[in-house]
């Protein structure tokens, strides 16, 4: 059975991840790419915000079907999600987050 703690690891290393994968120049603007349960901005292209989307839907999926979660209705709030290149970034977007909360660094 997966615990929280688990599902909390599995989500911030595919956060980070993204956060590696998506490399953009600063001064690019926003994108916004919706699903069914996220919201997902990005500052890169439009395709690698829809891959990543497309993906984030699967994963959330596949993390369904590993606990036997049953199929629920989407909620009302969807999870938002934003792809940044670095921790610059994130600080930027949420200047009163404990980054050593979520990111580990090596």
């Amino acid at each position: 059975m997966i615990t929280f703690r688990m599902f909390r690891e599995c989500f911030c290393a595919a956060m980070a991840f993204a956060a590696l994968v998506v490399s953009t120049p600063s001064h690019a603007a926003w994108k916004r790419a919706e699903s069914p349960l996220f919201v997902v901005y990005s500052d890169g292209s439009q395709k690698e915000l829809v891959d990543f989307t497309q993906k984030l839907e699967r994963f959330d999926a596949l993390l369904r079907a590993f606990t036997g979660s049953t199929a629920m209705q989407p909620s009302p709030i969807k999870l938002q999600v934003y792809l940044v290149s670095n921790l610059r970034e994130v600080r930027d977007l949420v200047p009163q987050l404990d980054l050593t909360d979520f990111l580990y660094q090596s």
